[in-house]
């Protein structure tokens, strides 16, 4: 397990690249529930129009403004893409490494080429399933295997992709770990597989918090759709 953490959740902005009904992209992160034996993975996306609200976005900002004037010097004597790229990764948290932003420490480790083990087959991967070939796939158990596994496990919308643990006993994944967030996952779901979503309705001086859309659910009253409310 990379993170040791039972329930991960993520902020995309909303990429051309972002598309829940994308097979490499449910494949992948499917995949990485798996290998990490979450209990729940959750990867929300901004709709368009609102990346500014994304943290990461600012902190790319600043991270971009920490280079200015910055010129990497490449060693000519490498001749392969990989040592270069690495170089350079070491060169760019010279300019980043203990620097702050909004107060916080940022901690910056490259990620060398030698590492990239942990992403073994990934193009390949990302080729047969963007085929979108149902014949190609059944040529390749495995991933036939796994991908069922994991839009057993899936709850998709527009801006939303979820990944939860059943109470299947038979599950092959499921049954072999346990969920350790039992509250979090009883949770999810009760609200359907999805996260508690706002409501737009404003009452008693304020909309819902996410407490009380929690609240809500937990006493049985329903989940709203997912992305009900936002831009289409």
């Amino acid at each position: 397990m990379l993170f040791h953490k039972s329930v991960i959740t993520m902020i995309s902005d909303n990429r051309p690249d972002w598309n829940t009904d994308c097979t490499a992209n449910i494949y992948n992160l499917g995949r990485f529930w798996e290998e990490q034996r979450l209990d729940a993975l959750i990867w929300v996306s901004y709709a368009p129009g609102h990346n500014r609200f994304n943290p990461i976005e600012s902190m790319f900002s600043r991270l971009t403004d920490l280079l200015q004037g910055v010129i990497i010097d490449l060693d000519t004597s490498f001749k392969d893409t990989s040592q270069k790229l690495d170089m350079s990764l070491i060169d760019l948290c010279k300019y980043w490494n203990n620097k702050n932003y909004y107060n916080y420490k940022i901690d910056c480790h490259p990620m060398f080429s030698v590492n990239a083990n942990i992403f073994e087959g990934h193009e390949e991967l990302k080729n047969l399933l963007m085929n979108k070939s149902q014949v190609r796939i059944q040529e390749n158990p495995n991933v036939q295997f796994s991908l069922q596994l994991y839009l057993r496990h899936c709850v998709r919308s527009t801006y939303y992709i979820s990944f939860i643990k059943c109470d299947d006993k038979h599950c092959v994944h499921c049954s072999r770990y346990p969920v350790r967030a039992t509250k979090t996952i009883s949770l999810l779901r009760a609200g359907g597989g999805d996260i508690p979503w706002p409501t737009m309705i404003y009452s008693n001086q304020h909309y819902d918090t996410f407490l009380q859309r929690s609240h809500s659910i937990l006493s049985c009253e329903k989940n709203l759709y997912p992305d009900q409310n936002l831009l289409s």
